[in-house]
């Protein structure tokens, strides 16, 4: 069974996920899902749009 976990994020931030999301027409989960990835990676540099872009 998956263990599920709540984060709070700031209004700037989700204002920015949002905007990537629509930008790429991409659903919020997968931003949100792709910004996590990067930051347990290590790989937090750069743009938000970069960072969740796909390499």
């Amino acid at each position: 069974m998956k263990e599920y976990k709540t984060i709070q994020i700031d209004a700037e931030l989700k204002d920015r996920l949002t905007k990537v999301a629509k930008e790429n027409n991409w659903p919020i989960s997968v931003v949100v899902g792709r910004l996590i990835e990067r930051w347990l990676d290590g790989g937090m540099s750069g743009s938000l749009a970069d960072m969740v872009r796909n390499d």
